[in-house]
């Protein structure tokens, strides 16, 4: 019958009442790599998990179940992702060209979904043990019971936490009263698994502790029935599904890790094997054995009892083993339940179960085939009970056999089942969710690595489409043009500067910001990369320290006169960098007055009064007093410069300027004129009449940072000044244009080939500035390169930093094991992973239509990492984008000339391909 059952304390609990009858469980979620398609090391290493795992069972003395079930239960994340799109849509958030790859991502799975090509594996364990030890004196008030139940909660997290170091890489997921909940109904509404595969909150909606397990989750009864063209077989019918039950009466004759391959295997939705096991006294095991020995040494002399000694000598081994520890005695209940809407699609899914389990040699089994029996397995299959008392059918294991049939494999799926971004399908027959930011929103900084020719460039593209309606903001920096198709699909302001080009950026100009460290260091590396770096240090630094006091000057000398032109705007900025300097002393330490900044404008957007009040409760005399102290009157200054125009920004020429006919009293001496003459020498360079940048940096700021992007190109600068100032005032820039965002907003920050990009000089730290901190701007960064050496040869401290600071890792074909292991040292990646890297077929190699690229998925998220294969088949349309070789850029590039708007230029001219090759009919 229906065990009585409750959910409490985060515990199923079996029993009318709490007494030493009653039976406690809980449950785990676990996810392991898949066994079918996991390597050999892989393979090891769960097989000596299983052994672990039932060492540290016996070693407890607690009863375990092992559920694995397999479905094809995608339902709700494709939703998930469908009415993302639908929403992006409609809010106009979504360019038509992401709107196409996310709906041919959706379409694809779904089709195969229906076509029953995807497939789910998922594990759940579940341990419990039998109230024996507790006396009805220990229980003499409901304090004393929610005390017990609370204290046996503490200790099934205590023993489940050996799980972390028995499944060193499996994501463990302990399950509460929800969870077991959510479960439960899966289980006995098996005509509702689309709904209840959802999100926690949807499959337990009406969920009451109050009311028992059978109340909360049966919406049916259970039925029996004969099951036609079956020799006696009986079935189940349950929530309008058909059921059968198979268990095993005997074990193989022999094992060895993968037998269960072939049941996994065999169908792709509607099982469940269930593993119900028992640790055994050993000492009681011991006896037994030797009461059976003491038999078969009275027949060791007849003739006629063959084979009699060698059974003596292989109970004597056993005894020993047995008093070593090396055997492990359990008593296990196994079944495997198949269930089906119909009783045709029964039959065939139990034929393919049949013959599976055919294959295990020696194994013998039974489908149930009387009424009470079927109802009877059919309970034990019940999430965590493990307290019943019809033991017919357990068989005798040990853990030597046992752990080499354990069912523990599950699908990889990333991130699917938490609002992914992306969705790709995995190797084993799956989908896989991947995101750039974590589930409460924060940026997970991305590195992609792959050969050349992986697929690592469409990749990225193809990523960035199905991510880009979550951010606000793209900036993409690149040398070789792969991305200017994507820019001008996506709305992105495409910059390609060449020498002579009209583009100016003002390195003064801080955005509506206040004046922050940042414009000084970016000042200074333009200025130093003019002058040229001095090989005496000493001197290097008194430079920098000459052209600091200058740029200072002319600063404050701007802000002073911004100032002294409108008193009560004088008034109104001092105010509110009182307000700043109070909100810099309630912020966390290292933040500063841009941090205060931002956080208040943000803060105004959201709740304008609220700033409004605080602005209120200052008195003129604090903004006053602080308006005049020297100590604070520079803070005014800076926040001055965050109302300038464009315009109104000092430019470069006037520091030149500065330096050459203003220069202050305590530099006019012989020695410090003369360095000054050679700095305003070189800085003359940088003037827009005459010098070798010219207008790049003297000037007004034309470049439109603002907008859904912008992509910068260096392909058409040639090495030298031009090049490298160009390559560090354009990421500085948009860094700069990124605070001034709103920090809620998403943004996407993209370093394509960086070995290329880091040969331009300050790169490293532009690099070294978006990792430490985009984070705090909601800014993600996505780093591409082809391999770790490219990196370490510039600098091995900035290879480790890209490796610590990034959180994700998309690996693509290496070729180098020395190169795979530079950077799976640092991350912790699994060796399995690693050979996967090097095994991967790139895709020119690749044969037949369905080509794609593979590439492991390397997630640092929770304290265990997300890790599995994943493969990137992308749509006809997402490969005319992103190819980037030589000859179909410059075709393709011609093609859309031709159009005025560049995304119905690509389904032009893709349709006219597909046609050409009569692969799909025109689109409309």
């Amino acid at each position: 019958m229906f065990p009585d059952g409750y959910f409490i304390n985060g515990l199923l609990f079996f029993g009318k009442s709490l007494s030493k009858e009653t039976y406690l469980a809980k449950g785990v979620r676990l996810e392991v790599p898949d066994l079918r398609t996991a390597g050999l090391d892989v393979l090891q290493e769960l097989w000596q998990g299983n052994s672990r795992l039932l060492t540290a069972l016996f070693a407890n003395k607690m009863a375990m179940q092992i559920q694995w079930s397999v479905e094809d239960d995608f339902h709700a994340p494709l939703t998930d992702y469908s009415t993302a799109t639908d929403s992006f849509t409609k809010s106009g958030r979504m360019t038509r060209w992401a709107s196409l790859n996310r709906q041919f991502r959706h379409k694809e799975a779904q089709i195969a979904l229906d076509a029953g090509l995807l497939k789910r594996e998922r594990v759940h364990l579940y341990f419990g043990l039998k109230c024996n030890s507790m006396e009805a004196a220990d229980l003499t008030s409901l304090n004393a019971y929610e005390t017990y139940l609370r204290q046996q909660a503490v200790n099934f997290d205590a023993k489940l936490n050996v799980l972390n170091a028995i499944f060193p890489t499996a994501r463990i997921q302990r399950m509460g009263d929800r969870e077991h909940c959510q479960h439960y109904r899966r289980v006995l509404n098996p005509s509702m698994a689309t709904r209840l595969s959802g999100s926690i909150q949807e499959a337990t909606h009406g969920f009451r502790e109050d009311k028992s397990i059978l109340q909360n989750c049966l919406r049916s009864d259970a039925v029996a029935f004969k099951m036609p063209r079956h020799d006696g077989a009986v079935g189940i019918t349950l929530d309008g599904m058909h059921h059968t039950v198979f268990v095993m009466r005997d074990r193989p004759a022999g094992t060895r890790m993968g037998d269960l391959l072939p049941l996994l295997s065999s169908v792709s939705k509607g099982v469940t094997v269930v593993f119900n096991i028992y640790p055994q006294d050993i000492e009681r095991e011991i006896e037994m054995t030797r009461a059976e020995r003491e038999e078969w040494l009275k027949y060791v002399n007849d003739p006629k009892s063959y084979g009699a000694a060698d059974e003596v000598k292989r109970l004597g081994d056993k005894i020993s083993f047995l008093q070593r520890r090396e055997i492990l005695p359990f008593r296990v209940l196994w079944t495997v339940k198949v269930c089906a809407p119909t009783i045709d699609e029964l039959n065939t899914r139990s034929l393919a179960v049949k013959t599976a389990l055919s294959a295990l040699d020696g194994l013998e089994y039974h489908q149930v085939n009387e009424p009470t029996q079927a109802t009877n397995l059919f309970h034990e299959t019940l999430p965590g009970w493990l307290g019943s008392d019809y033991r017919d059918w357990d068989v005798y294991w040990e853990n030597k056999n046992l752990r080499d049939v354990l069912p523990i494999s599950s699908s990889f799926t990333g991130h699917l089942d938490e609002q992914p971004m992306a969705i790709y399908h995995t190797p084993a027959g799956g989908l896989c969710g991947v995101r750039l930011t974590t589930s409460n929103g924060t940026p997970q900084h991305t590195v992609v690595v792959g050969v050349n020719g992986s697929g690592k460039t469409a990749t990225t593209i193809d990523l960035l489409t199905q991510a880009s309606p979550y951010a606000s903001y793209q900036a993409i920096f690149e040398e070789g043009l792969a991305y200017a198709t994507y820019a001008q699909l996506n709305g992105l302001q495409s910059i390609v500067p060449r020498a002579g080009s009209n583009y100016t950026l003002n390195p003064f100009d801080t955005l509506g910001l206040p004046l922050s460290d940042e414009n000084f260091r970016e000042i200074n590396a333009v200025c130093v990369r003019l002058i040229g770096r001095s090989k005496d240090e000493d001197r290097q630094k008194t430079r920098e320290s000459l052209i600091g006091e200058y740029v200072t000057k002319l600063f404050f000398g701007a802000a002073k006169s911004f100032l002294q032109e409108d008193e009560a705007r004088a008034y109104e900025i001092a105010r509110r960098a009182l307000l700043l300097s109070k909100r810099l002393e309630t912020m966390p330490g290292g933040s500063s007055q841009i941090d205060a900044f931002t956080e208040l404008r943000d803060l105004a957007a959201a709740d304008p009064g609220r700033v409004d009040e605080m602005l209120s409760a200052l008195t003129e005399e604090q903004i006053v007093t602080f308006a005049n102290d020297p100590a604070t009157k520079s803070e005014v200054m800076k926040c001055a410069l965050a109302a300038f125009k464009p315009e109104q920004y000092p430019q470069f020429s006037q520091l030149w300027s500065l330096m050459k006919n203003g220069r202050m009293a305590h530099h006019k001496s012989v020695s410090m004129s003369e360095e000054l003459d050679r700095l305003v020498s070189g800085l003359a360079r940088g003037k827009a009449v005459g010098g070798t940048v010219g207008a790049f940096i003297d000037g007004v700021t034309n470049v439109k940072l603002d907008g859904a992007g912008i992509h910068v190109d260096y392909s058409f600068l040639q090495d030298g000044e031009l090049k490298e100032i160009a390559g560090f005032v354009f990421p500085a820039r948009v860094r700069q244009y990124i605070i001034t965002r709103p920090r809620a907003e998403l943004k996407l920050v993209v370093w394509e080939e960086l070995r290329r990009l880091l040969r331009m000089p300050n790169a490293k730290e532009d690099v070294k500035e978006t990792l430490a901190q985009f984070r705090k701007y909601k800014a993600c960064a996505l780093l591409s390169f082809q391999e770790a050496s490219q990196i370490e040869e510039i600098d091995p401290a900035l290879l480790d930093l890209i490796l610590n600071q990034s959180k994700q890792f998309l690996f693509l074909r290496q070729n180098s094991k020395a190169a795979v292991d530079r950077m799976g040292d640092v991350i912790g990646l699994p060796e399995a992973a690693r050979q996967a890297i090097l095994d991967y077929e790139l895709v020119e190699h690749q044969k037949g239509s369905s080509r794609g690229a593979f590439m492991t998925l390397f997630s640092r998220e929770g304290s265990v990492p997300v890790c599995g294969t994943l493969v990137n088949r992308v749509n006809p349309y997402m490969l005319y984008v992103a190819s980037s070789n030589g000859d179909t850029f410059d075709q393709r590039a011609r093609a859309l000339n031709r159009y005025s708007d560049v995304f119905d230029g690509v389904v032009e001219e893709v349709d006219k391909q597909l046609e050409a090759k009569s692969a799909k009919p025109r689109a409309a």
